[in-house]
């Protein structure tokens, strides 16, 4: 049968424009086996009646057809077939009805009656088998020709049966051997047939395979064990198994598949054969092996937590927990929304949210989530809807990290960047160097707006010499490969404006670890620049001018021209520092030459010559007040030595007269015994004269006792001395702490500039000149400290020898304190003079008054004389003892007394030695009322010494032709 033909048939028999199957071809032979021999001529009735018997008896449906193709014969079968598919059969045709089919032509079944007219004419297609479509039925047909015994047409035989369920079984066995891998096994697991599909699965040809045992396909381990023994004794009792099964392909390969071992049972119930439906699952296994992994990997390392669809929690993993806090008992079962605020939980969002997720749609970002006791919690989160096999998400799977940190950080990262922005100027460059973006600190930094730069290379920014050089090329490409570059840089702004800049270019990197854009952070350190050239030019001035400190030279100072701020006031601080030092130096040299002169006359004075002074030239402030003080204190020492000396001499003249006195009043009281009427006739004018020798004692009385008062001032004078040595020592002390700021200066100094130097060494490359300077700076403070401390030890050494000179003031106090203690004895034997004398007058009164007693009051005369003379001779020797001490002392010629001759009286040895002592103790007297000035403060001239030999006080004597009479 032809291709035409088939294609003519399914257009006749199929309603639905399905095709039918193609129909098997067949020999001649069996087609002439399938003719239906008719009787040659339907004689009679009996006959047919004898066809329609026999035809009946056939359970297949069958239906006869004349030569003009309407129907003679149903039987019962047809009825039957008809009847049980009335209703599709319908559906095709409308007015179908197998009660009228006898004498119906088949023609109105058919869409081109004259075209399958022509195929039943051709004997050559007889028979002819097909399958039409009636709606979802499969209909079997089978035509065959029928002839008489002579060979005439007596139309045709139509064979019918529903053959819709084994078509469909047919079908869904050839989709499985389409779609799967098919094996055929013996009870006894040897190989019998395998599809393609099983062939390609495992790696064999057919031929590798048939007769081959089951086995084969297992690894050695199972192939012995009782577990695979027992497989196969329960598909030969003819029970299904199925499931996973790991099989080994050729070559060892191993191969997962998902498989139905099927025995198949012959009509007995009898497993014969088994039957291994099988799906290449290798990869699927692998897949859900790697799936199955990375959940797990995913539970390990990330928080994950399950809802229903409407967000009631399932489960929930430890990270999870861990993360809000929880434990699985307090949310399981609870709402998703105690995870979130209150203002988001009633918010239109969360609801669509959740709709959203209810849709199958897929959710993610960053989420703000409350954990227990309100503690806020950052993730980053995906929430999954699972799909169905329905088509429909049955929970929600959500995977997160607690990003908390992170978002914290990233705030801090995001608000210092921010801060960056707004405090530096900040620059965005392509890799290959062209402007992405600029702040406007950036911008206003270097004068333009971004619309200028945008888009341009930053060679922009530098100069034509830099932008061509090797150099350049180098920065960029270290940039390219990621590499960070900070510094100091010079920049030209808009219209060639010279800018400096403190900047990072600082490569970011991508994900992918390779740099993707160049992002520049800078400071406008134009001014610092400056600073620091102008402080380089201020460094050399000041190298300068310590240069010349070095060589002693302290006149040179700074320029303070343009020098404002920090720099001005450093070099003004130099400057300050160098007037100080030479005021300094000045003072000290001239506390030494002051130093020295003072030490000069206290050594002078220690050798008992008051006569060198302190020049007064050139010196002022407390040096001078302490010279003037030394000066005056010398003075005040030679003039009360001179008083002492004339004093001294005055008395030592008046005690020998007196002694001599005496002596001559002793021997001529026994010629007075012998001569009392010359006695009374002399008496009155004795009376007179011993009552002013009683006055004269009373005075010389009060006149020692003004020269101890003068003597004590004397010493209280030393002891202002001695204060006033101590003055000075207090003066020379603070000098010397003055020295010691001076030091602690230069050791400030000194550390600032070690700290300069350890900013200029993490500096780098571009702090080396800085630190050269520092260094500098450094070694001048270190020889600024040394000098101090050398002016220090010169103040040091000034004070030990201003010490040294207290002292000796203070030996000098010591002397005059002895001295005050000798006055003090000659005041008390002036006294016992006077008092003497007052007896004298009441002894001579006596004589006034009783002549008779003469004798008696001259022999208590002659014992007062005793007396007088053992007194006088005594206050002699102690004056001669005095006038000694005093003689030892050098002065001045201006302050050595002349010795002047008392005034005569009526008696000759009174009025000289009375006379002469009444002088002297009156100008005693008033030299202590009226003590010497201080001198002025006004230099000095230079110490005067006497070019001859000292001169020494003479203790004047009175020779004996002083006495011409009584």
């Amino acid at each position: 049968m032809s291709d035409t033909f088939e294609e003519n048939i399914m257009q006749d028999f199929t309603t639905d424009g399905g095709a039918a199957p193609k129909p098997k071809a067949r020999s001649r032979s069996s087609r002439s086996k399938t003719v239906v021999k008719a009787p040659s001529a339907p004689r009679s009735s009996g006959r047919d009646e004898q066809l329609s018997s026999l035809i009946e008896k056939v359970t297949s449906a069958v239906m006869l057809v004349d030569n003009d193709l309407k129907v003679t014969y149903l039987n019962q079968a047809s009825k039957q077939l008809f009847s049980q598919h009335l209703a599709e059969f319908r559906k095709v045709w409308p007015s179908f009805d197998p009660g009228t089919m006898i004498g119906t032509c088949i023609d109105v079944f058919h869409r081109n009656p004259a075209h399958q007219r022509a195929m039943l004419a051709n004997p050559a297609n007889m028979p002819f088998r097909t399958d039409i479509s009636v709606g979802p039925l499969k209909i079997s047909l089978s035509v065959s020709a029928m002839h008489s015994r002579q060979g005439t047409s007596q139309g045709f035989m139509l064979e019918w049966a529903d053959v819709t369920e084994v078509r469909d079984r047919v079908a869904q066995l050839a989709a499985i051997k389409r779609s799967q891998a098919m094996i055929v096994f013996e009870l006894d697991g040897t190989i019998v047939e395998a599809n393609e599909n099983f062939l390609n699965a495992l790696g064999y040809s057919l031929a590798e395979l048939k007769g081959q045992h089951h086995s084969m396909f297992v690894d050695p381990a199972y192939r012995q064990s009782a577990e695979y023994r027992q497989f196969w004794d329960k598909l030969a009792r003819g029970e299904y198994d199925a499931g996973q099964y790991k099989r080994i392909g050729k070559g060892g390969r191993e191969v997962w598949i998902q498989a139905s071992y099927n025995p198949m049972m012959d009509p007995k119930g009898k497993a014969y054969r088994v039957v291994k439906y099988a799906a290449d699952i290798t990869e699927q296994v692998m897949r859900n092996a790697d799936f199955s992994g990375q959940i797990s990997a995913i539970n390990k390392a990330q928080a994950v937590i399950e809802f229903t669809m409407d967000g009631k929690v399932l489960n929930a993993n430890e990270n999870f927990l861990n993360a809000l806090g929880y434990t699985l008992g307090e949310i399981k079962g609870q709402h998703h929304s105690m995870f979130v605020d209150s203002a988001y939980r009633g918010s239109n969002d969360y609801r669509m949210f959740w709709d959203k997720l209810g849709r199958g749609e897929y959710d993610a970002g960053q989420y703000k989530r409350i954990g227990k006791g309100g503690k806020e919690v950052w993730i980053q989160a995906s929430y999954n809807p699972i799909i169905g096999p329905d088509g429909k998400p049955f929970k929600v799977v959500k995977y997160a990290t607690d990003i908390t940190q992170d978002v914290i950080r990233n705030a801090d990262f995001s608000g210092q960047i921010e801060a960056i922005g707004k405090a530096q100027a900040v620059i965005e460059f392509t890799m290959d160097g062209k402007v992405l973006n600029a702040n406007e600190n950036f911008l206003n930094a270097l004068g333009y707006s971004l619309v200028e730069i945008k888009g341009q290379h930053h060679s922009m920014f530098v100069d034509a010499a830099y932008r061509s050089s090797n150099d350049y090329r180098m920065f960029w490409d270290k940039l390219a490969r990621g590499e960070y570059d900070a510094g100091q840089y010079k920049r030209l702004g808009k219209g060639g404006k010279e800018v400096w800049i403190q900047a990072s270019y600082n490569p970011i990197m991508g994900p992918d670890g390779k740099p993707f854009k160049v992002v520049k952070y800078a400071t406008d350190v134009t001014e610092q620049v400056r600073a620091a050239q102008a402080l380089e030019a201020t460094v050399g001035q000041i190298q300068d001018v310590v240069a010349a400190a070095k060589a002693n030279n302290l006149e040179p100072r700074i320029s303070m021209a343009g020098k404002s701020g920090d720099l001005g006031e450093l070099c003004s601080g130099v400057n300050g520092l160098l007037d100080t030092m030479a005021a300094q130096a000045k003072a000290a040299e001239a506390l030494r030459v002051a130093a020295g002169q003072i030490q000069d006359a206290v050594a002078a004075a220690k050798q008992n010559d008051l006569r060198p002074r302190i020049p007064m030239d050139n010196k002022a402030g407390e040096i001078q007040e302490l010279c003037a003080g030394v000066n005056g204190l010398l003075d005040t020492m030679s003039s009360m030595i001179g008083d002492v000396a004339e004093s001294s001499h005055t008395l030592s003249s008046a005690a020998r007269e007196i002694a001599t006195g005496n002596t001559d009043l002793s021997q001529r009281t026994e010629e007075q015994a012998a001569s009392l009427e010359e006695t009374a006739a002399s008496m009155e004018e004795l009376t007179s004269t011993v009552r002013q020798n009683a006055e004269n004692a009373q005075q010389a009385n009060k006149l020692a006792s003004s020269a101890s008062d003068v003597a004590i001032k004397g010493g209280t004078v030393v002891a202002e001395v001695v204060q006033t040595m101590d003055g000075i020592t207090q003066a020379s002390r603070k000098i010397a702490d003055i020295i010691g700021v001076i030091d602690e200066i230069a050791f400030q100094t000194n550390i600032l500039a070690l700290n300069a130097a350890v900013e200029a060494a993490r500096a780098g490359d571009q702090g080396r000149g800085f630190a050269v300077v520092a260094a500098e700076v450094r070694n001048l403070a270190q020889r600024s400290a040394n000098a101090a401390k050398e002016i220090k030890g010169l103040i040091s050494d000034s004070v030990s020898k201003v010490e040294s000179g207290s002292r000796l003031v203070d030996t000098a106090g010591k002397t005059m304190e002895e001295i005050v203690q000798s006055v003090k004895r000659v005041t008390d034997i002036m006294a016992e003079i006077s008092a003497a004398s007052q007896e004298q007058r009441g002894g001579i009164e006596q004589v006034n008054n009783a002549v008779t007693q003469m004798d008696k009051v001259t022999q208590q005369n002659a014992a007062l004389v005793e007396e007088a003379a053992a007194a006088a001779k005594s206050m002699e020797e102690q004056t001669a003892a005095m006038a000694e001490m005093v003689g030892r002392f050098m002065v001045l010629p201006e302050f050595e007394h002349s010795q002047p001759h008392p005034a005569r009286t009526g008696n000759p040895v009174v009025d000289r030695s009375l006379g002469a002592s009444k002088e002297k103790l009156a100008t005693m007297r008033h030299a202590a009322a009226k003590p010497a000035p201080a001198s002025p403060r006004h230099p000095a001239p230079a110490a005067r010494y006497s070019e001859t030999e000292p001169t020494r006080r003479r203790v004047v004597g009175a020779g004996d032709a002083d006495w011409k009479e009584f």
